[in-house]
């Protein structure tokens, strides 16, 4: 004869309510975490291409910034290319009600951050700009122009900056201002700046 055998589904044990409350709290945590990733590469596929199809290199300086800035965990970006002469780095914004367009101009030495990264070719993190100690123990010439801060009211703290490189050659440099999410710029943030300076040395090799 046939054998029947009835398998009774063990009760889960009762958990007490904080344990219960941690369960479904670490499965929305997982779910809400795989969506805000997706929507992450989703927009990043889109500001990528928005770079590569980007008519000149004022379109990435000037249009593109606030887009980049989104991807990333900073209050602030500044987005420098090199000039045609090599010995300086250059970026540029709008400014005022009428939106004119300024530049400026960076020489490529160890006495800015964006100079020193250029310069070095090397990324570089400072977990406070006004802290002239930090900044002399990198190199000692290292400063911190504090005039657009007093101009502005703006208090720049944290400072990340990588150089944007292709094949050994500087195009330009990425940095930075004040971490929005923690007391400094991790690890994380570094890498998430370099890959996004890779997409970044592409497009100005292509407009030069």
């Amino acid at each position: 004869c046939l054998m029947s055998f009835s398998f009774r589904k063990k009760k889960a044990p009762n958990l007490p309510e904080p344990a219960q409350t941690m369960v479904r709290s670490s499965k929305e945590v997982q779910g809400m975490n795989f969506r805000e990733h997706l929507k992450y590469v989703k927009k990043l596929r889109e500001i990528v291409n928005r770079i590569h199809s980007s008519p000149n290199l004022d379109s990435i300086l000037i249009d593109l910034k606030d887009d980049i800035l989104s991807l990333l965990d900073a209050e602030r970006i500044t987005i420098y290319a090199m000039t045609p002469g090599g010995k300086e780095i250059y970026s540029k914004f709008k400014d005022g009600e009428d939106d004119e367009i300024q530049e400026i101009r960076v020489p490529l030495n160890n006495k800015s951050i964006a100079g020193y990264v250029g310069n070095n070719r090397k990324p570089l993190s400072i977990q406070d700009a006004y802290n002239a100690n930090e900044l002399v123990a990198i190199d000692s010439e290292l400063q911190f122009n504090r005039d657009f801060d007093m101009m502005s009211g703006f208090r720049t703290k944290h400072v990340l900056a990588v150089p944007v490189v292709l094949k050994r050659e500087l195009l330009g440099v990425i940095q930075l201002i004040n971490k929005v999410s923690g007391e400094k710029f991790l690890q994380e943030d570094q890498q998430a700046l370099m890959e996004m300076a890779e997409t970044l040395a592409i497009a100005f090799h292509n407009h030069r």
